[in-house]
């Protein structure tokens, strides 16, 4: 179920039927006027958080403000006395730790081509139609070497420079049942697919992230997901095992499990550059 948005309407479209407001939406203009207000609001639902308002949008701006990052990181950044608790307690935690080891500079050929012996063929990519059975086949080095050295070099001044090629600027927006036969509009995943080597690349950024991490123990003890040895699986199992001692023990316990709604699309960019730099990820892969 495809919805791709270019100049307000959909370039490409599979989605069948949408229904919203107890109305049936089968043709393109009824589905894109059920979905284009959803999205739009998903992408501008950060808008009220702290580091999109002042004081702290004036201080950091709308991209990051990499001298005042380093005063964060360094631990002398005194927030303005009138960013909320919140603010004031999120920048305190971005510090970097003692012990945080240098990230590397540059992508090899080795690891350019490891990492995509790994990556799934049926990954969805791009506007450009380019596939990750494509890049695969190029870092494979078996029909000529070159093809993944090229490939690999691309990645890499990419990755030195903070250089965005033309076309990881354009993505395609698809819409997702979260639950089987449920087609409400408003019920719908939306997700962004990204040009394969632009995803690639900024799995190498999560991977940096969560490596200096773990070598800095700067990892909160129960996340589990994305590292080496744990399984997020691992969170169901010690809930449960929660469960059953209080059971046994017969003792008083609250439990929330919480599923915040939209969490990802308020994700202001400031906080998710500061959450990164505070793991060692360089500043130059984040734009000036």
């Amino acid at each position: 179920m495809v919805a791709q948005a270019i100049n307000g309407k959909l370039d490409s479209l599979s989605v069948l039927r949408v229904e919203h407001n107890g109305v049936q939406c089968e043709t393109q203009a009824s589905i894109e006027a059920a979905l284009f207000p959803i999205n739009k609001a998903k992408v501008h639902s950060s808008e009220d958080t702290d580091f999109l308002q002042p004081p702290l949008v004036d201080i950091f701006g709308y991209r990051g403000n990499e001298a005042m990052e380093n005063q964060v990181l360094q631990g002398t950044c005194v927030p303005p006395a009138l960013a909320s608790r919140h603010a004031k307690l999120f920048l305190s935690q971005c510090t970097l730790p003692d012990n945080l080891p240098l990230s590397e500079t540059a992508i090899s050929t080795a690891d350019h081509s490891s990492a995509w012996r790994k990556a799934k063929e049926a990954t969805t990519g791009g506007k450009s139609n380019l596939t990750f059975a494509m890049y695969k086949e190029a870092a494979a080095k078996q029909a000529d070497p070159l093809f993944a050295q090229f490939d690999a070099s691309q990645h890499s001044f990419s990755y030195a420079n903070y250089y965005s090629f033309r076309r990881w600027k354009f993505g395609v927006d698809v819409q997702l049942l979260k639950r089987a036969g449920n087609h409400q509009a408003d019920k719908m995943r939306t997700i962004l697919c990204l040009e394969c080597n632009h995803n690639m690349n900024n799995k190498k950024i999560g991977r940096t992230a969560m490596w200096n991490g773990e070598r800095a123990n700067a990892l909160a003890r129960d996340n589990l997901g994305g590292r080496k040895g744990m399984r997020a699986v691992e969170v169901s199992m010690n809930q449960h095992l929660s469960y059953n001692l209080i059971w046994a023990s017969r003792a008083r316990a609250v439990i929330i499990s919480n599923d915040a709604k939209g969490c990802f699309d308020c994700i202001a960019h400031v906080v998710a550059i500061l959450a990164l730099r505070g793991l060692g990820v360089p500043a130059r892969l984040f734009c000036p």
